[in-house]
């Protein structure tokens, strides 16, 4: 597989899971919103508004988490490593997106497993009777396509690693 079907595909799906985002944001908006109209105007609040807020706030913040990371969005400490040489950089770089990688392996694994426990034992939201584990296995796809992220970022900081040689 070429780096550039790789980068291609990475933006593609990323780009994918910030809809779903922007969609469980949308989401979050319109039920608050029923919700504050419902117990305002008609004195019927809509049941299970905070358990349905969470369920989007899962789609939203893991679909955003990827597309974040490739675009540069996130909060990255600089104030230190921008006194070192591009090769030091690199490979700084190229250690914190090996320790990203790290933690979203583990996030996408165990969110799998939570979502296998939650599917076995048929749990469900108490007020909206909507089942958990699709949201514990939406997360451990996401976290799968930040990885791929990750491994972009570790890819093209050793290869600015090996560009710079001893600079």
């Amino acid at each position: 597989m070429s780096m550039r079907y790789l980068e291609r595909l990475t933006n593609f799906v990323s780009k994918i899971f910030e809809w779903i985002g922007a969609i469980g944001l949308i989401l979050m908006f319109i039920t608050n919103l029923v919700d504050v109209l419902g117990a305002k105007v008609f004195l019927k609040p809509l049941t299970g508004s905070t358990e349905l807020i969470g369920f989007w706030q899962i789609l939203a913040v893991a679909g955003a988490i990827s597309y974040t990371l490739i675009t540069n969005r996130h909060i990255r400490v600089d104030f230190f490593t921008v006194r070192f040489g591009a090769k030091i950089r690199g490979i700084i770089h190229a250690f914190s997106g090996i320790l990203g990688l790290g933690l979203f392996l583990i996030l996408s694994w165990e969110s799998f497993l939570y979502g296998t426990s939650l599917k076995a034992s048929g749990e469900i939201g108490s007020t909206s009777h909507i089942p958990l584990y699709p949201f514990a296995y939406f997360i451990s796809v996401a976290s799968i396509v930040v990885c791929l992220s990750f491994l972009l970022e570790i890819i093209n900081s050793l290869r600015e690693v090996l560009q710079n040689g001893s600079r």
